[in-house]
């Protein structure tokens, strides 16, 4: 891989949000001035020379080029793939271009919908590519939210189009552990830890992505489920394993660092450019006999795994919190204590964690001879 151009990071504490901000510039001087121009507005709104909405105002009044450009320099920054970061500086172009956004304050979700409806019917898009442009727009407004130029993002009230094609469930296959092993071994963090819990807890990706920090255990290495989060609406304890409460933990050393410990532990669901640029860098197909490999897969994963290890088949449903029918739904729902059944679930993750070394051992061997 080429190696990556040095960056210069600015922080500070918004006035507007109140949050801790870090960004990146590809100068010392822009990231100086930056934080200079920061520092500023935080004096004179504690002097009360002016007000939080003038501060809005102001910003509101950024050129839309230039946020663009400094959208892909933040993209750059999260390590995103080249092709998704040159993709998505042309379709923002473009949208503001066909929507006659110049300024922030010209942003209005109305004649967003009316630019893509007409580039829609002018260009033959189908829902793929309308629904790309819409998610695009939000992410980027999403991000000018964060800066504290916008109070809220405009363009969410931007309606998707029905999809046909996630409308028809395409198949998915687990990864392979050779596989496995190859996309945590070339992804970036925080993805890579992202795959990481999903891979040995077995979480659905809107039920990872609601989680907070206060839901780990990192004594009693577990995570919480709210009813709120789970899928069925019902509390659960996950076990983690050893490896992924220090890949969690420092993950959350890193967010308290940037001021970011208040938000969800992974609070952006997987994009699938990202997840694509991920798989190349690992060398996986990302179709195989039909099948794809796609984010769901991960889940898929830590089944196959369970299922492959040797855990007991009624412990591979607790793990993966699927319902249970007839005898054991009985004993599990309404006899067993909650203690038991997290115990059955921490000794199945550790089989598993044991078969996963095991496999790693048979590679070792296989590579030695």
């Amino acid at each position: 891989m080429p190696k990556q151009p040095k960056r210069y990071i600015a922080q500070w504490t918004d006035p507007i949000t109140g949050k801790r901000m870090t960004v990146s510039f590809p100068t010392k001087e822009l990231a100086a001035a930056c934080k200079a121009e920061r520092t500023k507005e935080s004096l004179q709104l504690k002097a009360g020379l002016i007000t939080r909405r003038q501060i809005v105002q102001r910003r509101q009044g950024s050129d839309c080029s230039k946020l663009i450009a400094e959208y892909g320099d933040e993209m750059v920054n999260r390590h995103n793939g080249e092709k998704h970061i040159q993709a998505t500086d042309r379709q923002l172009n473009n949208l503001c271009r066909w929507a006659g956004f110049v300024q922030i304050a010209d942003f209005d979700p109305a004649a967003a919908t009316r630019a893509l409806q007409k580039q829609r019917k002018a260009k033959q898009w189908g829902s793929r590519s309308y629904n790309g442009h819409v998610t695009t727009l939000r992410s980027f407004a999403r991000w000018i939210v964060e800066q504290g130029k916008l109070e809220s993002n405009p363009f969410a009230a931007v309606r998707r189009l029905p999809d046909r094609e996630t409308e028809e469930k395409r198949p998915t296959r687990p990864l392979t552990f050779i596989e496995t092993a190859a996309l945590i071994d070339a992804t970036l963090e925080p993805r890579r830890t992202n795959y990481s819990f999903r891979l040995w807890t077995g979480l659905r990706e809107t039920e990872a992505c609601k989680l907070r920090w206060t839901d780990i255990d990192f004594d009693q290495r577990t995570i919480h489920l709210p009813p709120s989060v789970a899928k069925n609406k019902s509390s659960a304890t996950q076990p983690l394993t050893p490896e992924l409460c220090s890949q969690l933990a420092a993950l959350l050393a890193r967010r308290i660092q940037d001021g970011k410990a208040d938000r969800p532990i992974f609070p952006v669901k997987h994009q699938m450019p990202v997840w694509r640029h991920d798989l190349e860098r690992a060398g996986i197909a990302e179709t195989v006999h039909g099948k794809s490999a796609h984010p769901k897969s991960l889940r898929q994963t830590f089944v196959t795994m369970a299922v492959d290890s040797g855990v007991d088949p009624i412990v591979v449903q607790l793990l993966a919190r699927h319902a249970l029918s007839g005898g054991a739904k009985l004993t599990f729902g309404r006899y067993a204590a909650t203690g038991s059944v997290d115990r059955l679930k921490a000794d199945g993750l550790a089989k598993m964690a044991a078969w996963w070394q095991d496999q790693w051992k048979a590679v070792d061997l296989a590579v030695a001879g």
